[in-house]
């Protein structure tokens, strides 16, 4: 009885093992599956950050980025030191992920006879040249990958690639003059700076008419309506050029009736001013 009691501990214990290993296998068969899914999610990501990328390069006029490298395959160390592929299928021991070992130089033939003094050999140094083949350094396996810390860093860098696409968007939707101001805002600034601009032609032209180099028709003939003019158009083509965003919005608002009534009605003021200061 007491052989039999034996028998039967350890058939209990090795249908746990069973069990265990069943567990362990049915485990490792769906954290393989769920790593295979969040590749597979990944790459999808990836696919569309680079189409998002290639559309915002040709919305702003920049070169479409390269990106089509190849990326290299996902290998993590498994039991006895055997990659797994991406797929979960183990290599073969003999395949190319495991380093050859060094040739060292070949044996001396020991004689058949002992000899009569036996004496410990030394360390023999590694020969090199006509001796024999130089000897090649081992080089360790590489260490095991973690995938979930891999994929964990995948998603990190891919979250923060989404956050610099959506600061170029954001950026590229602003103006390049004046990016923080509103389109009123940025007209108003752009018309007044002509004006100011305007006001020193007619300040400088007012005191060449003093010294008698102008006549007093073509003094007030520019000064009311050439300059004037002049500022308007170059203020309208300005907002035009600088005040459009590279998406977004294709055509600025350039409130050209209000820039009009500015330029003609303040520069007919300034040149009122400018003619009675220098006595014209």
């Amino acid at each position: 009885m007491q052989g039999f009691d034996e028998y039967a501990t350890l058939a209990r214990h090795l249908h746990q093992l069973q069990r265990t290993g069943e567990r362990t296998t049915a485990q490792a068969a769906a954290r393989r599956d769920n790593t295979d899914a969040a590749i597979d999610q990944l790459g999808q990501r990836l696919t569309m950050q680079q189409q998002r990328l290639v559309e915002l390069a040709q919305s702003i006029g920049e070169p479409v980025p390269q990106l089509n490298a190849p990326l290299p395959p996902l290998t993590v160390a498994g039991h006895l030191g055997s990659p797994i592929r991406q797929g979960g299928e183990q290599e073969e021991v003999g395949g190319s992920a495991y380093p050859e070992l060094p040739v060292g130089p070949d044996r001396v033939a020991l004689t058949a006879t002992p000899a009569s003094s036996p004496a410990v050999p030394g360390p023999r140094l590694p020969t090199t040249g006509e001796d024999g083949p130089p000897v090649q350094p081992f080089s360790s396996p590489a260490a095991p990958v973690n995938p979930d810390a891999e994929l964990d860093l995948a998603h990190r860098a891919a979250a923060a690639a989404d956050e610099a696409a959506e600061q170029v968007e954001e950026l590229a939707q602003q103006p390049a003059l004046l990016p923080a101001s509103s389109p009123f805002s940025r007209a108003i600034v752009v018309y007044v700076g002509f004006i100011a601009a305007g006001n020193l032609a007619q300040a400088v032209l007012a005191l060449i008419a003093k010294t008698g180099a102008v006549d007093g028709f073509t003094l007030y003939a520019w000064t009311l309506a050439g300059l004037p003019a002049v500022t308007f158009f170059a203020a309208y083509f300005a907002l035009g050029s600088w005040g459009r965003a590279r998406i977004g919005i294709s055509r600025p608002a350039r409130y050209a009736k209000l820039g009009f009534a500015l330029c003609f009605v303040v520069m007919a003021i300034t040149s009122c001013f400018w003619t009675t200061l220098f006595g014209v």
